[in-house]
């Protein structure tokens, strides 16, 4: 019953246009079988129908008649068909409307997957990168340096830094910001008291450090939430990367080879 009822939806114009012609010829089939009475005519056989008339009315009347019949006829039907194709076309435009909307929804469904997609594999790189820092860092060559005053004879000094040892095992990436805050400040006070390094200190971890830190901060905004919690405010990635970068000072770490008094 539903595809009927659609069907004549959509065909609506073409049944009136049907109805209509087949109005127009039972009226011109009635007009066709009225007599027409010669005027003052006394007698019944003097009557004809329009239908007698037509048949025997001259060529070009008969022509006159059938070329008015199918005129209107004609008319009708291009004032039909121009109706139908104006709802096909709306309907067309329906089509794709509603077309044009399922598109752009599935367009932003695929562009939410694909940048769920993006966040998640930020995200493993991320928690890949910290993993990678805290087993660089854990294992830190930098333990002490030895400084002494430039003037001959002055005793050495040695600063020890708090690795994984010290900390018993408890490896953290804060803990290990704080204690290198609190190591490079130290050196900096030596320093501003006129020490110097006498022993070359090695760096490269620390430096790495720096690269990863900087990698992570510059892609922490692509990752998931989750990811971000993780690594802003549990291991506080970037107070480490602006740690290490004041830390990794060449000034700070230049060293003097001068001779030590033997003790």
């Amino acid at each position: 019953m539903s595809r009927i009822t659609a069907a004549l939806r959509d065909h609506a114009y073409i049944a009136i246009g049907v109805v209509l012609t087949l109005i127009f010829v039972f009226a011109c089939v009635t007009i066709g079988k009225n007599e027409v009475c010669p005027t003052g005519a006394a007698i019944r056989p003097a009557c004809k129908t329009n239908y007698e008339i037509f048949l025997q009315s001259p060529p070009n009347e008969k022509g006159d008649v059938l070329a008015g019949l199918a005129g209107s006829l004609a008319f009708l039907w291009i004032i039909i068909t121009v109706l139908q194709q104006s709802q096909e076309l709306r309907l067309q435009r329906t089509e794709l409307r509603g077309t044009k909307e399922a598109l752009s929804q599935q367009t932003i469904l695929l562009a939410n997957a694909e940048s769920s997609r993006k966040a998640s594999e930020v995200g493993d790189h991320i928690v890949a990168q910290i993993s990678s820092l805290k087993s660089l860092l854990d294992r830190t060559d930098i333990q002490k340096i030895s400084m002494r005053k430039p003037s001959p004879g002055s005793p050495k000094t040695n600063l020890n830094f708090v690795t994984q040892k010290w900390i018993n095992h408890n490896f953290t990436l804060p803990l290990f910001q704080i204690e290198l805050a609190k190591f490079s400040k130290a050196v900096r006070g030596y320093r501003a008291l006129g020490f110097i390094i006498i022993e070359k200190v090695e760096l490269k971890r620390w430096q790495e450090a720096l690269l990863i830190c900087g990698s992570i901060m510059d892609s922490i905004d692509y990752a998931p939430a989750s990811v971000r919690e993780l690594a802003v405010r549990e291991e506080k990635i970037g107070e480490l990367q602006r740690t290490l970068e004041s830390v990794l000072d060449p000034e700070l770490w230049e060293t003097h080879n001068i001779g030590l008094r033997k003790t």
